[in-house]
């Protein structure tokens, strides 16, 4: 595993609890946890009813830009906070993250290749 410990992804869920949800995600609470899912297409999975957001482990590498894996930190914590839908205000909110745009790209050119076998 890299730098991307247990406690880097907790202090990313903090602080985007307090720049994108003004505390609502300790609330909650929301935990999240690095996860190794059986499915090489899985790569995030929230029981948002229960607070737990699971970030695929193969996120961890580095291959994978930070920006891209705050990205998904992000867009569960979003799910976490508004339900499961992407309509037009989850995806207005998603935009709000710093590097929305290029992660969203990054993910499109490169994800595939880190998570499929």
């Amino acid at each position: 595993m890299t730098h991307r410990d247990q406690e880097w992804l907790d202090d990313a869920l903090a602080a985007f609890d307090l720049l994108y949800f003004e505390g609502g995600l300790a609330e909650v609470p929301v935990k999240i946890k690095w996860h190794r899912f059986r499915s090489a297409v899985i790569y995030t999975c929230g029981d948002y009813l229960e607070g737990r957001i699971r970030i695929n482990i193969k996120l961890a590498l580095p291959a994978v830009p930070d920006y891209v894996v705050l990205h998904t930190v992000y867009h569960e914590c979003l799910h976490a906070m508004v339900g499961m839908e992407h309509d037009l205000a989850f995806d207005f909110a998603e935009g709000r993250y710093v590097h929305h745009t290029k992660a969203s790209l990054w993910e499109t050119h490169h994800l595939d290749s880190v998570m499929l076998p």
